[in-house]
């Protein structure tokens, strides 16, 4: 694939890659869009490349060729194409991104400033050459004398790729953002891979939790970098994010521009935004794409010449932003349109055209909606009089004419697409006409529905529903694969993993495979997977009395030190009301949620008067507390003694501070200790801030926690500087 690609740069030519993996129509349709001279290829893929080139143009396998040691000496201009990548259409056909020589050395010259790439330096290759990411890589380190290391991660998973990076020495990795995010919850442990100088992130927003996770796990001379890029303005802003930044932020900023892009935000009327209002990202460079190759219509409405400039050239991203008082931008978003999968641009409305295309379909719309930490495709469907719908047969149609991060995670058929009163499709209601059942588990089948839940983000999953049916992709199945391997010590493949399909079938292949359906390592207790939660909602401090109720937590606090995990810092307090003042101060000075935990029984009773000063003051604050404790002379775990708590017997805790918390909710069952947890901080940050009340029973404690803890939602909390605690 570099080869190829420097051998056609340096003959004069433009090149333009085809991922082997693509739906051979849509390969077809990008060669009869681009009228190629030539297609290179290897001697494994000389069958599938003759066929979609026939009638196109030659096909020219590489293996054997000889190559001369002459130099070619060729007249080439600055302003001649040398790269062409494809990305999603508007008109619902995917056009071609033109990249002159200017362009690309232009971005090496930007790569000299930021990345400071030296001869002994090891870049990573995780894109293909198809996509405008792979262009820094390849030509950024090549021409400054580094070397480029290639791995397929699609194929080999991140345990090979954790393995790869040590082996090979990784200086420079540079992985799509939403692929790094599904990587770091894989790792454990830190200072990892010590070879590792500069983590590169580009193609979505970063998010703090990724900040935070990557300080957490890479080594202390790490650097990251993280940039804001699209293929028809390649690399518009960069923000350096060194360890010694506080890690208590709300946002990652996308950074300041770099040398020579000019970008000003405007409405939609083309006028300038107010300093700090949001509005369409535009850019002004001489170094930007010539357009669109051989769709001069297309070209002339995306990018204008500057008529205070004639030598530069007008793009409209499409995307909105916001600048900061700094000079940094912060990205906000796409036009309601677009959407980034896996870091690829994909406009609904190309999805929309094929399927439409489809002979049983006669109205289809597709929508973005925000899932977590990334945008995900929902499709709507009428089907033709008399047609059945078939979910999966429309999703195994569509792969003949779109690559996989192209396919809608869920299809659902509808009678009719409902409208507004202005004619306009209704997309509010079509985001709520879906209510699949969740099923009932057990044995090794209960916890593969616990793992397919977090890695598919869906809480119904049934014991037969296919993967891909459910919306899952190559990095669901990554992560699937994972903690399968984790869990129960098997590792599979992902063609393995995709013809079982199923939980069921899936977890027979387990037992065949092994034998052993207990997991290898114990599943975290609850205690564990609270401090998860914790490290989840960025809480630096835990303000506590200790007690028997808070036992098992301090247990967990212990043993994940020892195994360097995060924890958040627990503060001794020697009263309840000291703890409970101490978190009010700091939430006075950070604007962030804080935790107490405090006795059930004489604790709650002494905390009144603060709970009250909480209320009066709005100061967001999640005070957790034991339910049962257990005793030395008790009749079971878990039971009450007379003589040692009887305070518990003769008061109701929950009548003690319902008076002065928003909410107060008792934990029954481990399951849903990530959704109180949520639901606590998000009713604690909510304006009005103000106190909630979570009771943890020590027994549910110290249970086994029956499903892995998934990314956390994102919920609204305010934003202030942070300080140390002063208890």
């Amino acid at each position: 694939m570099v080869l190829a690609t420097l051998g056609v740069v340096k003959s004069g030519k433009a090149y333009l890659g085809i991922h082997p993996q693509m739906p051979a129509a849509a390969q077809r349709n990008i060669l009869q869009d681009a009228m190629p001279q030539l297609l290179l290829t290897i001697a494994d893929l000389l069958p599938r490349a003759e066929e979609i080139a026939e009638g196109i143009c030659d096909v020219l396998a590489i293996d054997d060729l000889q190559y001369p040691d002459d130099d070619i000496e060729l007249p080439l201009r600055p302003e001649d194409p040398s790269t062409i990548f494809y990305t999603s259409g508007t008109t619902g056909q995917p056009k071609g991104v033109v990249k002159s020589h200017r362009a690309v050395l232009h971005r090496v010259w930007l790569s000299t400033q930021h990345d400071v790439i030296m001869p002994e330096d090891r870049q990573s290759l995780l894109t293909h050459s198809s996509f405008s990411a792979a262009e820094s890589d390849i030509f950024c380190s090549l021409l400054q004398g580094a070397r480029v290391c290639v791995f397929d991660l699609a194929s080999e998973g991140f345990s090979a790729f954790r393995n790869w990076i040590d082996q090979e020495q990784i200086t420079l990795l540079h992985p799509p953002v939403f692929l790094f995010r599904k990587f770091l919850g894989t790792l454990q442990g830190s200072n990892l891979f010590p070879s590792v100088r500069l983590v590169a992130l580009a193609g979505d927003a970063v998010f703090p939790e990724d900040i935070r996770e990557w300080k957490r796990h890479f080594a202390e001379s790490c650097a990251l970098l993280h940039r804001f890029s699209i293929s028809e303005t390649a690399l518009l802003t960069v923000a350096r994010i060194d360890r010694e930044e506080p890690a208590d932020v709300d946002f990652v900023s996308a950074g300041k521009p770099v040398a020579d892009k000019f970008i000003e935000l405007v409405d939609e009327s083309g006028h300038e935004v107010a300093p700090g209002e949001v509005g369409e990202i535009v850019v002004r460079s001489r170094y930007l794409a010539d357009g669109y190759w051989r769709h001069p219509e297309e070209t002339a409405a995306a990018f204008r010449r500057d008529p205070d400039d004639p030598g530069q050239t007008i793009y409209r991203t499409g995307d909105r932003g916001r600048f900061l008082p700094d000079g940094s931008l912060m990205f906000l978003g796409r036009r309601e349109h677009m959407a980034k999968i896996r870091g690829y641009r994909v406009d609904t409305r190309e999805v929309e055209s094929v399927l439409v295309g489809l002979e049983d379909i006669s109205l289809a719309t597709v929508l973005v909606r925000q899932e977590e930490d990334q945008d995900r495709l929902s499709a709507f469907v009428v089907m033709q009089d008399g047609r059945t719908f078939d979910a999966r047969g429309i999703r195994e149609r569509l792969k003949t004419n779109l690559p996989e991060w192209k396919i809608p995670s869920s299809i659902i058929a509808v009678a009719s697409l409902p409208t507004t009163l202005s004619g306009k499709i209704d997309r509010q209601q079509l985001q709520s006409m879906a209510e699949p059942v969740a099923p009932e588990s057990s044995d090794i089948e209960g916890a593969l529905t616990d793992v397919w839940r977090v890695s598919l983000r869906s809480e119904t999953v049934g014991l037969d529903d296919h993967f891909l049916d459910l919306g899952g992709d190559s990095i669901a199945a990554m992560v699937t694969l994972n903690w399968v391997e984790r869990l129960y010590g098997v590792r599979l493949s992902v063609a393995e993993f995709y013809q079982s399909g199923t939980i069921r079938q899936l977890a027979q292949l387990l037992r065949a495979r092994d034998g052993n359906t207990k997991p290898q390592d114990p599943a975290p207790r609850v205690s564990d997977a609270y401090l998860e939660l914790l490290n989840q909602h960025s809480v630096e401090y835990v303000f506590v009395n200790p007690g028997t109720d808070t036992a098992p937590i301090l247990e967990s606090v212990a043993r994940r030190q020892r195994q360097g995990q995060r924890v958040p810092k627990f503060v001794l307090c020697l009263h309840e009301s000291v703890a409970m003042a101490a978190a009010h101060g700091y939430f006075m000075v950070s604007g962030r949620a804080q935790v107490v935990m405090v006795h059930v029984d004489v604790g709650t009773q002494n905390i009144g008067a603060n709970l009250h000063n909480a209320q009066r003051g709005r100061a967001g604050m999640v005070i957790c507390a034991g339910r049962s404790p257990y005793t030395m002379d008790g009749v079971e775990p878990g039971g009450r003694n007379r003589s040692n708590h009887w305070i518990q017997e003769q008061f109701d805790q929950a009548s003690t501070v319902q008076g002065y918390v928003k909410w107060n909710y008792e934990l029954t069952r481990a399951r849903n200790l990530p959704l109180a947890v949520g639901r606590a901080f998000q009713i604690a940050c909510t304006e009005p801030a103000g106190p909630v009340y979570l009771s943890m029973p020590r027994e549910i404690l110290m249970e086994m926690m029956p499903a892995p803890i998934g990314p956390k939602k994102r919920l609204p909390s305010p934003s202030s500087p942070a300080a140390g605690p002063a208890a």
